[in-house]
């Protein structure tokens, strides 16, 4: 603790602690959990049958645009602390979040 140095939120340095977690366990074990997106996807969708299309479509998300997409979206992360958080350039979350945005428009517009 001595040499720790405060440069931003703390919730920041948890949310890398865990990423880099995560991706030592997936690393080490190879498998991908899809069950743990979060129950409520979008609270302003008034029906269930929404919910549940906004949730697959999520899903379909290739691994790193998913990754991304729940700190954006869904955690309502900026832009600048997702790029701390998973240790990449601020254009790339930018690019991402895009594409993501367009991934999930052509799902959710083709009917899930």
């Amino acid at each position: 603790m001595k040499q720790y140095k405060h440069y931003g939120k703390a919730a920041n340095y948890l949310y890398v602690i865990a990423a880099n977690a995560c991706n030592d366990y997936h690393r080490k074990y190879k498998e991908i959990v899809t069950e743990t997106m979060p129950e409520q996807v979008d609270m302003r969708a008034d029906k269930a049958e929404e919910r549940l299309d906004v949730q697959m479509a999520f899903k379909r998300l290739p691994e790193e645009v998913l990754e991304v997409a729940v700190l954006y979206f869904l955690q309502e992360q900026k832009q600048k602390d997702i790029a701390v958080m998973l240790g990449i350039g601020l254009p790339l979350v930018k690019y991402r979040i895009r594409r993501a945005r367009e991934l999930l428009a052509g799902y959710l517009g083709d009917g899930g």
